[in-house]
């Protein structure tokens, strides 16, 4: 496993971060209706149902869930 070099930083930092990055993510596509959700290893990891689609950034595909 590799890291980035930011990750080498402080580990308060790198929480930090990486909280703001899953935050920036879910306001662009948490209410999505093709937002799937997985939990591995006790860790929840988010998607997209669509293959090529990057989460977290907003494509033409978005569509709000009712």
């Amino acid at each position: 496993m590799t890291f980035e070099t930011w990750e080498y930083d402080d580990p308060e930092k790198v929480a930090i971060r990486r909280e703001e990055e899953m935050l920036r993510k879910e306001r662009a596509c948490g209410s999505c209706s093709s937002k799937i959700s997985i939990e591995w290893k006790g860790v929840r990891h988010n998607g997209c149902q669509f293959k090529r689609r990057q989460y977290g950034k907003r494509c033409e595909l978005f569509r709000e869930k009712k």
